[in-house]
Protein backbone atom coordinates (compact mmCIF):
# COMPACT_ATOMS: atom_id res chain seq x y z
CA UNK A 1 0.00 0.00 0.00
CA UNK A 2 1.47 3.33 -1.25
CA UNK A 3 1.46 6.12 1.13
CA UNK A 4 0.87 8.82 -1.57
CA UNK A 5 -2.20 6.98 -2.71
CA UNK A 6 -4.17 6.18 0.86
CA UNK A 7 -7.38 7.13 1.13
CA UNK A 8 -8.04 6.87 4.75
CA UNK A 9 -6.45 10.58 6.15
CA UNK A 10 -7.19 9.81 9.60
CA UNK A 11 -4.80 6.53 10.34
CA UNK A 12 -2.83 7.27 13.45
CA UNK A 13 0.11 5.92 11.24
CA UNK A 14 0.07 8.55 8.52
CA UNK A 15 2.30 11.48 10.49
CA UNK A 16 4.86 8.72 11.62
CA UNK A 17 5.39 7.65 7.55
CA UNK A 18 5.22 11.42 6.75
CA UNK A 19 7.70 12.65 8.96
CA UNK A 20 10.05 9.60 7.26
CA UNK A 21 9.66 11.05 4.11
CA UNK A 22 10.17 14.51 4.86
CA UNK A 23 13.02 12.83 6.74
CA UNK A 24 14.33 10.76 3.64
CA UNK A 25 13.98 13.91 0.95
CA UNK A 26 15.48 16.43 3.84
CA UNK A 27 18.65 13.59 3.51
CA UNK A 28 18.33 12.82 -0.35
CA UNK A 29 18.85 17.14 -0.56
CA UNK A 30 15.04 17.87 -1.86
CA UNK A 31 14.00 20.00 1.11
CA UNK A 32 10.93 21.27 -1.06
CA UNK A 33 9.57 17.76 -0.57
CA UNK A 34 10.26 17.63 2.68
CA UNK A 35 8.83 20.61 3.62
CA UNK A 36 5.35 19.66 1.96
CA UNK A 37 5.34 15.84 3.68
CA UNK A 38 6.01 18.18 6.98
CA UNK A 39 3.15 20.79 6.08
CA UNK A 40 0.79 17.01 5.85
CA UNK A 41 2.36 15.59 9.41
CA UNK A 42 1.39 19.66 11.22
CA UNK A 43 -2.18 19.58 9.37
CA UNK A 44 -2.98 15.92 11.06
CA UNK A 45 -2.33 16.60 14.20
CA UNK A 46 -3.81 20.18 13.91
CA UNK A 47 -6.61 18.95 12.44
CA UNK A 48 -7.18 16.03 14.85
CA UNK A 49 -6.91 18.92 17.91
CA UNK A 50 -3.73 17.53 19.06
CA UNK A 51 -1.91 20.43 20.56
CA UNK A 52 0.69 18.59 22.49
CA UNK A 53 4.73 17.12 22.12
CA UNK A 54 3.75 15.29 18.86
CA UNK A 55 2.54 18.64 17.23
CA UNK A 56 5.31 20.45 18.46
CA UNK A 57 7.79 18.28 16.89
CA UNK A 58 6.38 18.13 14.03
CA UNK A 59 6.63 22.10 13.89
CA UNK A 60 9.76 21.78 14.96
CA UNK A 61 10.40 19.52 11.89
CA UNK A 62 8.84 22.04 9.87
CA UNK A 63 10.46 25.11 10.94
CA UNK A 64 14.14 22.91 10.74
CA UNK A 65 12.97 22.08 6.52
CA UNK A 66 11.88 25.56 6.21
CA UNK A 67 15.59 27.19 7.86
CA UNK A 68 17.37 24.43 5.34
CA UNK A 69 15.12 25.92 2.42
CA UNK A 70 16.04 29.53 3.50
CA UNK A 71 12.46 30.75 4.35
CA UNK A 72 13.53 32.51 7.74
CA UNK A 73 10.25 33.92 8.10
CA UNK A 74 8.20 30.75 8.28
CA UNK A 75 10.92 29.03 9.81
CA UNK A 76 10.62 31.23 12.51
CA UNK A 77 7.19 31.40 12.63
CA UNK A 78 6.98 27.40 13.13
CA UNK A 79 9.89 27.48 15.49
CA UNK A 80 8.25 29.64 17.82
CA UNK A 81 5.20 27.57 17.49
CA UNK A 82 6.88 24.56 18.71
CA UNK A 83 8.27 26.94 21.79
CA UNK A 84 4.73 27.91 22.23
CA UNK A 85 3.64 24.74 22.93
CA UNK A 86 6.54 23.82 24.88
CA UNK A 87 5.90 26.17 27.14
CA UNK A 88 1.99 25.31 27.90
CA UNK A 89 3.42 21.79 28.60
CA UNK A 90 6.03 23.07 30.83
CA UNK A 91 8.37 21.20 29.43
CA UNK A 92 12.42 21.93 29.54
CA UNK A 93 14.06 19.54 27.94
CA UNK A 94 16.45 18.62 25.13
CA UNK A 95 14.04 19.35 22.60
CA UNK A 96 13.31 22.51 23.86
CA UNK A 97 17.01 23.28 23.40
CA UNK A 98 17.25 22.07 20.18
CA UNK A 99 14.60 25.16 19.27
CA UNK A 100 16.18 27.33 20.90
CA UNK A 101 19.13 26.40 18.79
CA UNK A 102 17.36 26.69 15.43
CA UNK A 103 15.45 29.67 16.36
CA UNK A 104 18.93 31.55 17.26
CA UNK A 105 19.87 30.41 13.71
CA UNK A 106 17.16 31.40 11.88
CA UNK A 107 17.36 34.76 13.91
CA UNK A 108 21.34 35.09 12.66
CA UNK A 109 20.80 34.64 9.28
CA UNK A 110 17.77 37.25 9.38
CA UNK A 111 20.19 39.68 11.07
CA UNK A 112 17.98 39.94 14.27
CA UNK A 113 21.13 39.53 16.53
CA UNK A 114 19.43 40.51 19.80
CA UNK A 115 16.68 38.08 19.30
CA UNK A 116 19.26 35.62 17.86
CA UNK A 117 21.45 36.09 21.36
CA UNK A 118 18.37 35.47 23.56
CA UNK A 119 17.57 32.02 21.80
CA UNK A 120 21.49 30.97 21.87
CA UNK A 121 22.10 31.86 24.88
CA UNK A 122 19.02 29.68 26.27
CA UNK A 123 20.05 26.96 23.99
CA UNK A 124 23.67 27.00 25.64
CA UNK A 125 22.10 27.36 29.33
CA UNK A 126 19.78 24.21 28.69
CA UNK A 127 22.28 21.85 27.01
CA UNK A 128 24.54 22.76 29.63
CA UNK A 129 22.42 21.99 32.25
CA UNK A 130 20.89 18.76 31.18
CA UNK A 131 24.09 17.66 29.00
CA UNK A 132 26.77 18.99 30.55
CA UNK A 133 29.31 21.38 29.89
CA UNK A 134 31.48 18.36 27.23
CA UNK A 135 28.10 18.00 25.46
CA UNK A 136 28.90 18.65 21.55
CA UNK A 137 25.22 20.05 21.68
CA UNK A 138 26.26 22.66 24.38
CA UNK A 139 29.90 23.52 22.47
CA UNK A 140 27.56 24.46 19.07
CA UNK A 141 25.64 26.26 21.14
CA UNK A 142 27.81 28.71 23.07
CA UNK A 143 29.60 28.38 19.69
CA UNK A 144 26.64 30.13 17.63
CA UNK A 145 26.42 32.16 20.98
CA UNK A 146 29.76 33.72 21.00
CA UNK A 147 29.55 34.03 16.86
CA UNK A 148 26.67 36.11 17.66
CA UNK A 149 27.74 37.91 20.20
CA UNK A 150 30.65 39.37 18.32
CA UNK A 151 28.50 40.53 15.19
CA UNK A 152 26.42 42.50 18.06
CA UNK A 153 29.26 43.90 19.85
CA UNK A 154 30.50 45.71 16.85
CA UNK A 155 29.53 49.38 18.22
CA UNK A 156 31.83 50.65 21.11
CA UNK A 157 30.76 50.73 24.41
CA UNK A 158 30.60 53.69 25.95
CA UNK A 159 31.04 54.24 29.82
CA UNK A 160 29.69 57.75 31.71
CA UNK A 161 32.39 58.46 33.81
CA UNK A 162 32.11 61.75 36.30
CA UNK A 163 35.35 63.80 36.50
CA UNK A 164 35.59 66.12 39.57
CA UNK A 165 37.53 69.79 39.26
CA UNK A 166 37.64 71.88 41.62
CA UNK A 167 39.74 75.27 41.53
CA UNK A 168 42.17 76.35 44.17
CA UNK A 169 41.01 79.90 43.51
CA UNK A 170 37.66 79.86 44.12
CA UNK A 171 36.19 79.38 47.20
CA UNK A 172 35.55 75.25 47.92
CA UNK A 173 31.64 75.47 47.74
CA UNK A 174 31.90 76.28 43.75
CA UNK A 175 32.89 73.41 41.99
CA UNK A 176 32.37 71.70 38.39
CA UNK A 177 31.40 68.31 37.15
CA UNK A 178 32.16 67.07 34.27
CA UNK A 179 30.48 63.97 32.11
CA UNK A 180 32.19 62.77 29.59
CA UNK A 181 32.02 59.34 28.02
CA UNK A 182 34.30 57.23 26.82
CA UNK A 183 35.07 53.85 24.88
CA UNK A 184 35.33 50.74 26.96
CA UNK A 185 38.25 48.96 25.69
CA UNK A 186 37.82 45.06 24.97
CA UNK A 187 40.18 42.49 26.01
Amino acid sequence: MCIRDRNNTNDPRLPNAWSNLALFYNKKGDVTEAIEYANKVVKFYKDSGNNDESLAKACDNLGYYYLQNKELEKAIEYEENCLDIYSQLHLENEKVANTHYNLAACFERSKKFNEAETHADKASELYKKLLGEDSQLFKEADELLSKIQSKTNYKPQLTLSLIHISEPTRPLYISYAVFCLKKKKHN
